[in-house]
């Protein structure tokens, strides 16, 4: 018996070890998906706003959701006005090994934001596209580099596009095997043709929680 004991006292560590690490093996901001089947709820917190994401593993390598976001600010800009986004979500896992993994992303939707003076309310699509690579360094934490590159087209004010072009890195940190604090930063320029032509400086810096469930 005490032998017995002894053995299951030597097993609960590798026990912890081995949970900890499967549970590593999801990420909501690297090219790793959440997982076949599993669902994860995102809030972040930041500039330039407030945003939740849902998201679906369809297979090990894709992951599916939506998107909402209420900013005080443009989004992929440091213009301090309001702005509405719903997007839909797709993810796709390039390559996943031990050391590193690359995938790539979209979250294709509607925006609406309010420049005010006397200005009416914009409204347009986005058609974003993100690249991202992780570097597990732990088995708690993951570090995260990307480019996020957007094509956002408005209907109202004659006309115009926005083009952000962000670049940046993040980090992961697994506080519970279904609890991800996150942190992304993305900064560059933001071009704009058209009516509101011009190019100005954009930075997206966001503090988050990933559930899965």
């Amino acid at each position: 018996m005490n032998r017995l004991m002894r053995l299951g006292a030597a097993a609960l560590p590798l026990l912890f070890w081995t949970s900890r690490t499967e549970a590593a093996g999801w990420s909501v901001l690297s090219g790793r998906t959440v997982g076949i089947d599993q669902n994860v709820i995102h809030g972040q917190v930041g500039w330039p706003g407030v945003s939740a994401t849902l998201l679906h593993g369809m297979t090990p390598k894709v992951d599916i959701g939506g998107a909402f976001a209420f900013n005080y600010g443009v989004e992929g800009s440091t213009y301090v006005y309001p702005e509405l986004a719903l997007r839909g979500v797709g993810r796709l896992n390039l390559v996943d090994t031990p050391k590193y993994n690359i995938g790539i992303g979209t979250q294709p939707g509607l925006l609406m934001w309010f420049p005010g003076s006397g200005i009416s309310a914009q409204f347009g699509i986005g058609i974003p596209v993100s690249f991202a690579a992780g570097f597990p360094i732990s088995r708690e934490v993951m570090l995260v580099a990307g480019a996020d590159i957007a094509f956002d087209v408005f209907f109202t004010s004659g006309g115009y596009v926005v083009i952000p072009i962000l670049f940046g890195g993040g980090a992961e940190y697994m506080i519970e095997p279904n609890l991800l604090l996150t942190f992304t930063l993305r900064l560059g320029p933001v071009v704009s043709a058209g009516q509101l032509g011009g190019t100005v400086f954009g930075l997206n810096a966001l503090i988050g929680l990933a559930y899965k469930f």
